[in-house]
């Protein structure tokens, strides 16, 4: 009851945007935000509902997949609330070095911000968005290669790829959460470093309760 709530209220919104489309380079990242509560809501109800463990999974990509998309947009949302690309490297420039947060702060120099420190927090955002779905469907293809019951289409597919022993199948499911939770971190490690230098410019729009909404989604 209560996805369904918030996702005839989040749908209601984007209609409201799309509706009163006069800030583009804003509301179109808005937009793609807001999207993810439906699509969460469907894809976790889904989940619950189907027999197969198999297409569990298959909604978990996809869920998966739009989560790294919305991490990036929140990022070019947050640059585009700061007038943009050369207007933020412009402003960054002309602040002192920065220091990194505690406790790496005592492991690493102070930062020079501008454009190098930008395409450091691009980068650290824009390896979630592919390290989040491929770790999604190597755990897909863990799944079926161990779990073939060889009924449909997509697992005769699957059976000429190459084998993965069953007995293996816990330890790729470990390496995936560990690799996804180091990108994760680096991910939200970026995005901090992006608020604490751009603190400034962005607190009349109040980032941290959208980003911390986005995360409980």
């Amino acid at each position: 009851l209560t996805a369904s709530f918030a996702s005839v209220l989040s749908c209601y919104e984007i209609y409201q945007h799309l509706n009163h489309f006069t800030r583009p380079d804003l509301q179109i990242h808005i937009v793609r935000i807001l999207g993810m509560v439906p699509i969460y809501s469907v894809t976790s109800f889904l989940a619950l509902v189907v027999k197969s463990e198999q297409k569990a999974l298959m909604l978990d990509v996809l869920r998966d997949c739009y989560e790294g998309f919305v991490i990036y947009n929140f990022l070019v949302l947050l640059i585009n609330y700061a007038g943009g690309d050369r207007h933020l490297n412009h402003s960054l420039e002309l602040q002192p070095r920065m220091e990194h947060v505690w406790p790496l702060d005592l492991l690493f120099p102070p930062m020079k911000l501008g454009s190098g420190f930008m395409h450091f927090v691009r980068s650290a955002c824009l390896q979630f968005v592919f390290v989040k779905p491929a770790g999604a469907i190597a755990s897909l293809y863990v799944h079926s290669r161990a779990n073939s019951t060889m009924n449909n289409a997509v697992d005769n597919l699957i059976n000429q790829l190459p084998q993965i022993p069953s007995r293996t199948e816990k330890s790729v499911y470990f390496l995936v959460s560990l690799i996804n939770n180091i990108s994760v971190t680096m991910a939200l490690y970026g995005l901090l470093l992006f608020y604490k230098a751009a603190e400034p410019v962005l607190r009349p729009y109040k980032p941290l309760p959208k980003f911390l909404a986005v995360k409980l989604v």
